[in-house]
């Protein structure tokens, strides 16, 4: 027997006979049909959350406010025992404590809701420079006047509205606004960043430790920024500096890449002049120029009315000032 005559045992193999006509496989389309965004959007996971969190948490206050009370109570208690008269002392001074709690939660209420303010009027300044719509403005004039009542600015206001043509539409109105009331106010705060940019940078310069720099840099900061916060009619508090720290450090973090590229320029130009003179001048201008950027920063944050790009503060318009400045003090 040949060996072409053999049977093929091969499992994986099927002989195919000469008689049979042979066909190409089908050929694999894709499907047409493909997910939208909206099925897209629906594999979204939400996060997870620790359950029954708050209701711990609101039991958790509740039992310590029932065991101060059953506390402060049995004070009162203890106290009377020794003599009437000091027992109606003790609920005279714990009613002085809960109304003076009562102020201060009613005062940082009252700080949260002038910064949130502010970032209102800021959205709704956006709306109106960007829709040539006619009345709008009225409103935002009239809580613009209430943000500024009883404050340095509110003449100043006044005398900008006074001088408002009643044909402008809404982006016209802020526009006039800028030019004859918050450009005052801007000139005002530059001159606060400049004068902190410069002595911070001046201190650093002339301070041996790093701890010293470190602690400088952030105490001049913070002064910094209440001026500036002031300069806009925001007053200084506690929240106040918590939540606008927590807005200006997320926006010098998320910088674009435009604002990083214009301060490189600057601070190439600066380290080109630097290179001259001693590393603690370098340092301190280095210094200096990032208090700047800082002070800009915030100045755009507490502005109701966001800046236009031509009118916006530029970092490298502060920067001769504070090399000078810094080279000619040392």
């Amino acid at each position: 027997m040949d060996e072409t005559d053999k049977k093929v045992t091969d499992k994986y193999f099927i002989p195919i006979e000469d008689t049979e006509e042979l066909s190409l496989p089908a050929s694999y389309t894709e499907p047409s049909e493909t997910l939208d965004s909206s099925e897209l959007a629906s594999f979204t996971l939400k996060p997870s959350r620790i359950r029954f969190l708050k209701p711990f948490l609101k039991m958790l206050a509740l039992t310590l406010a029932i065991l101060v009370g059953w506390e402060l109570f049995q004070f009162v208690q203890d106290v009377a025992q020794w003599h009437w008269s000091l027992g109606y002392i003790a609920i005279g001074l714990l009613v002085i404590l809960f109304i003076m709690f009562l102020l201060v939660i009613l005062s940082y209420q009252r700080n949260q809701r002038e910064l949130k303010t502010v970032y209102k009027f800021q959205d709704k300044a956006r709306l109106l420079q960007e829709e040539r719509t006619f009345g709008q403005s009225k409103a935002f004039i009239r809580d613009l006047v209430d943000l500024y009542e009883d404050k340095p600015q509110e003449q100043l206001l006044k005398k900008a509205i006074d001088s408002l043509p009643d044909y402008n539409n809404d982006s016209e109105v802020l526009d006039h606004l800028s030019q004859h009331f918050f450009s005052c106010l801007d000139k005002r705060a530059l001159t606060v960043v400049s004068r902190y940019s410069q002595q911070t940078g001046l201190l650093v310069a002339l301070s041996p430790l790093a701890i010293a720099d470190m602690i400088l840099s952030l105490w001049r900061m913070l002064k910094m920024v209440d001026e500036i916060s002031q300069v806009y009619g925001l007053r200084p508090s506690l929240p106040g500096r918590l939540k606008l720290g927590r807005r200006l450090l997320g926006g010098m973090a998320l910088a674009g890449a435009s604002e990083l590229a214009t301060d490189a320029i600057a601070d190439f130009s600066t380290s080109s002049a630097a290179g001259i003179v001693s590393s603690r001048m370098a340092q301190g201008i280095g210094v200096g120029l990032y208090v700047a950027r800082m002070g800009i920063r915030t100045m755009a944050l507490c502005r109701p009315v966001p800046f236009e790009k031509s009118t916006k503060p530029k970092i490298a318009d502060l920067t001769p000032a504070i090399t000078s400045f810094i080279s000619n003090k040392l």
